[in-house]
């Protein structure tokens, strides 16, 4: 029940409205309130050309007779929707409209998947050689015994796939399902494995585990790292330009002359973090926990820093350039035991 409540900065993407509760008191921003309407059935024309349905969950909708003819439908949750031959639509997505219907042994070599939201489809055999799958959401997906030799999958989200001995997978897209489900394919790693010097630029390994993994001098330029764990992980030299680092737990990481330009670090966990001469010039910062970090000599040329969290850990302090003002910055002080005794 949202009725009064005002949700307009709320993430709304892939969010099930089935059966919420939404009246005139409830403030809602146009999309979402589209999306509640389609699932719920009280939108009043089936007209939506060109309307933006991107990440929207739509399941439970009834799409028949629905005209969606350069509707933005990237990354639509299809799952449970009722189309048919009167639905107007692209044929790409009435193709991944079919697919969340049930992939299993699909043949789908070469087909074009690009941006589609296959999360928690069943694909357990599907010929997906060739195919395009670049950002494609793919999430709790099986993939067990598919055949993906071949295919583009840059971009693509991992996060709980299940895959097996006889999945096909090349070397790059194999690897980076391993380190998104680190945790369950523990065993298909090396002991002691590092990603020193590793080419990743563009990959997502979003939610992956990579405490105290070597990554020196990595290339992960604009690679989706949201939510990602690497504690105490060696990042010097990385290329992390244009990462999506939000959300991510880099507590005690070594970023030592790391290229963090244009980089999103917004609410990442950078206590005791060495940022000692790294260039994080235009990187969101805000609302990031810097507490006991060394900046020295980092570069915040045009950094966003509002919000962000400065001063004592449990073991230091924050360590910023003498000529640096934090409030200035907009940064938020946080006292230590020591401090708070003074």
């Amino acid at each position: 029940d949202v009725r009064g409540a005002d949700l307009t900065a709320a993430d709304t993407e892939w969010v099930d409205w089935r059966t919420a509760i939404v009246d005139e008191t409830t403030t809602l921003a146009d999309k979402a309130r589209l999306v509640w309407a389609l699932v719920n059935g009280t939108h009043e024309t089936k007209d939506l050309r060109g309307v933006d349905l991107r990440g929207a969950r739509l399941t439970g909708a009834d799409l028949r007779g629905y005209n969606l003819e350069a509707a933005d439908l990237r990354q639509v949750d299809w799952r449970e929707v009722a189309l048919d031959e009167s639905t107007v639509l692209e044929p790409k997505w009435r193709r991944v409209w079919q697919i969340a219907q049930g992939g299993e042994g699909a043949d789908l070599r070469g087909a074009d998947l690009a941006d589609a939201c296959l999360r928690y489809i069943k694909l357990a055999g599907a010929d997906l050689r060739e195919a395009d799958l670049r950002r494609a959401t793919l999430d709790n997906a099986d993939l067990s015994v598919a055949d993906l030799r071949g295919a583009q999958l840059l971009g693509a989200s991992w996060r709980g796939v299940r895959v097996d001995d006889a999945t096909r997978l090349d070397a790059e897209p194999q690897q980076a399902c391993y380190l998104v489900n680190r945790n369950h394919w523990v065993d298909k790693l090396e002991a002691g494995f590092t990603l020193f010097g590793a080419s990743l630029a563009g990959w997502n390994l979003a939610g992956a585990c990579l405490d105290l993994v070597d990554v020196r001098r990595a290339d992960l330029t604009a690679a989706v790292l949201a939510g990602v764990s690497m504690r105490e992980s060696e990042l010097g030299q990385a290329r992390l330009g244009q990462a999506d680092l939000r959300d991510g737990d880099l507590s005690a990481a070594d970023l030592t002359r790391a290229d963090l330009t244009s980089s999103t670090l917004r609410r990442a966990f950078l206590v005791d973090a060495d940022l000692i001469a790294a260039d994080l010039t235009n990187a969101d910062l805000r609302c990031a926990d810097l507490c006991g970090a060394d900046l020295s000599g980092a570069v915040l040329t045009g950094a966003n820093l509002t919000g962000a969290l400065y001063g004592h850990s449990q073991y230091q302090a924050t360590t910023l350039a003498a000529d640096f003002d934090p409030a200035v910055a907009g940064m938020v002080f946080v006292a230590g035991e020591d401090n708070a005794a003074d």
